[in-house]
């Protein structure tokens, strides 16, 4: 299973990365949909020098983040999509994007119209959402060629045992299809190990020491502490120059990628 080390809305944050060893990637469209011009071809143009990249629609944000106080309408999601897929056409991304997944807070009948509909405004491959609010996933799982669950949506709503009960569902008869199955906002080690035979998955979980000062890693010693005071000290010399935060994601990156290959597999 493909790692994607999400939070990707700068072009400066592949430098480290890739320093790193990563190869896959997800940006939301949260965020780059502010790009214009110039700006939003150069930051596709570093999407697609990865080896898999993927755009998430951005409407977590607005639903369960730090805007989840906007009120979605239809006419809402219909402009939002129109952009979204006027920006993938017109930077030529060529990579995964996923779709307007508003089941949750408009409706499945309203997610499958807009599901249909962005098949005809872009050429690239979409990955469609499973929510609970779809009920059974077997039309959706026929349907896709590359579907999500969406692990954080399920942590809140359901047990533990019923949580992994639907992502083994879903994940063992699409990938029987043929279809590949990617882990919306997920890199727990226990899901990344029995769930490796899926495409992919993803998280911000790499760079949570970023955000918290410090972060244990399984790639060291006794899940050794590490201190990010220290990791901005500790300058590699092609970074020497950096601004202290690009020596910080590139350590981040580095021992969580080792950790990623320990329990999802070879991330070549």
């Amino acid at each position: 299973m493909k790692v994607h080390f999400a939070g990707h809305e700068d072009v400066g944050m592949s430098k480290p990365l890739k320093k790193a060893g990563v190869k896959y990637v997800l940006g939301s469209f949260y965020q780059i949909r502010r790009y214009k011009d110039q700006h939003a071809i150069d930051f596709v143009k570093c999407l697609n020098s990865y080896k898999h990249t993927i755009i998430d629609s951005g409407l977590f944000t607005l639903m369960f983040g730090a805007k989840s106080h906007t009120v979605l309408t239809e006419q809402m999601i219909i402009e939002w999509q129109d952009q979204y897929a006027n920006f993938v056409n017109k930077t030529g991304y060529k990579h995964s994007i996923v779709e307007c997944d508003v089941q949750k807070k408009i409706s499945p009948e309203f997610a499958w119209e807009m599901r249909k509909k962005f098949k005809t405004q872009v050429n690239v491959p979409i990955i469609n959402v499973y929510h609970l609010e779809d009920g059974n996933p077997d039309k959706l799982i026929d349907y896709s060629d590359y579907i999500a669950v969406s692990v954080p949506e399920l942590r809140f709503n359901v047990s533990n045992a019923e949580r992994l009960k639907i992502t083994r569902y879903i994940s063992q008869k699409a990938t029987s299809k043929g279809k590949k199955v990617h882990l919306l906002g997920c890199t727990e080690l226990k899901m990344m190990k029995e769930f490796q035979y899926c495409y992919s998955c993803d998280s911000t979980s790499w760079f949570s020491g970023s955000r918290f000062n410090s972060f244990r890693s399984k790639a060291l010693p006794n899940m050794e502490k590490v201190d990010i005071n220290r990791l901005k000290q500790n300058k590699i010399d092609e970074f020497k120059d950096s601004s202290k935060s690009t020596n910080v994601f590139y350590w981040e990156a580095y021992l969580k990628l080792q950790e990623y290959k320990k329990y999802a597999g070879g991330q070549e």
